[in-house]
């Protein structure tokens, strides 16, 4: 049982450092491109600024 209670431990924490990271990301990335000025969208994904840049 402890080996299934420390691989579910394991899953949560790694899905909340995703999700963490993901809006941490989001912020950053809006913050930069409200700040940019050539861009008239002032909230932009990492997806969306990333397949802009390229």
């Amino acid at each position: 049982m402890s080996g299934k209670k420390v691989a579910v431990f394991i899953f949560v924490g790694v899905l909340a450092l995703v999700i963490i990271l993901f809006v941490v990301m989001n912020l950053f990335f809006s913050y930069m491109e409200t700040n940019d000025g050539t861009d008239d969208t002032a909230f932009n994904t990492p997806s969306v600024y990333i397949a802009d840049k390229l």
